[in-house]
């Protein structure tokens, strides 16, 4: 999504000049475009092709819908992000050193490489507007809380640190003590809460793009 108007910008300068089309009319139509097309039918099709090979929670019929939901709106953000550097118009070298720092950032701050209850100060701000702590977090609750098998026994997750520590033995542990161990909630509530600021954040994006788009020469 880096190039998606800045390659395009002068056509599009030249054609508003012309009063072919509005602001409004041009962003929309690049916004279905990529958005609905690129970012919400491929991970939708990810979801229900391969969420049952994957193994994850096979009796929760609504896990399935909430884990392609949260791929859909996390992929949607993203990109918007992504159009957001590009609206900017910087040069393909600075936009691609923008968009990799970013995701780097992103990635530290998840809450899956640093614990996030350590952050603290910057830190602790970065985690709280990184749209990927928020994703990752929701996926995680998905697909550990409450997960049983098709008896409706409770699922037991066998964690197995042998080959970094060959003294400690292997554990069988339920998903909830899991999401315990990385201070992570384990309540449905905080996935609707999570998911809720991921949406959040991908109208803040596109209010923004949008605006960078109208303000820009």
């Amino acid at each position: 999504s880096l190039p998606v108007w800045r390659d395009e910008y002068l056509l599009f300068a030249h054609e508003r000049a012309s009063n072919i089309y509005g602001n409004l009319s041009y962003f929309l139509s690049v916004v279905l475009m990529d958005v609905l097309l690129v970012r919400v039918v491929p991970p939708c099709a990810f979801a229900l092709i391969s969420y049952d090979w994957m193994s994850l929670q096979s009796t929760c019929e609504s896990c399935l819908y909430r884990f392609a939901a949260i791929l859909v709106v996390s992929n949607v953000l993203f990109a918007l992000y992504a159009m957001g550097i590009g609206a900017l118009r910087l040069s393909t070298m600075i936009a691609n050193i923008v968009g990799a720092v970013s995701v780097m950032v992103f990635v530290l701050m998840g809450g899956f490489m640093v614990d996030k209850d350590q952050m603290s100060g910057v830190l602790a701000v970065l985690n709280a507007i990184d749209p990927m702590s928020y994703a990752f977090e929701a996926l995680m609750i998905n697909e550990f809380h409450d997960a049983v098998t098709a008896s409706g026994d409770p699922v037991y997750y066998l964690i197995n640190a042998t080959f970094c520590a060959k003294a400690l033995p292997p554990i069988s542990v339920e998903g909830d003590t899991i999401l315990s161990a990385f201070n992570y909630a384990s309540t449905n509530g905080t996935i609707n809460k999570d998911f809720r600021a991921l949406v959040c954040m991908a109208f803040i994006l596109l209010a923004l793009v949008y605006a960078v788009l109208v303000l820009g020469p």
